[in-house]
């Protein structure tokens, strides 16, 4: 009995290490998307409306980064599904062995 205590410990632990990191990512995230923040808004300051080319390039940046931005959020919300389902598989295999 000692292993499995010893197993579910580990596990623990790990899923702890998950959530830490998890944390960081978020922090990470949010400076990010900041920086990007200001990053546009000084564009859009120097940026000459008038200018057909300087349009044209703001334009296809936005459908870039548009594009860019909605496989990023697909990814993330694909890779938090399979991570609920690895832990909820963990935790059903954490409750068969106690009861």
């Amino acid at each position: 009995m000692t292993n499995v205590s010893n197993l579910d410990e580990r596990r623990r632990l790990a899923l702890d290490q998950v959530k830490e990191s998890e944390r960081h990512v978020k922090f990470f995230f949010v400076g990010i998307a900041l920086w990007e923040l200001i990053l546009l808004v000084l564009i859009v300051a120097f940026m000459d409306f008038g200018d057909r080319l300087h349009l044209l390039i703001f334009l296809s940046a936005a459908i870039v980064y548009g594009t860019l931005g909605i496989g990023l959020v697909t990814l993330g919300a694909y890779t938090r599904q399979n991570t609920l389902r690895i832990l909820a598989a963990l935790e059903l295999l954490s409750e068969s062995r106690q009861g």
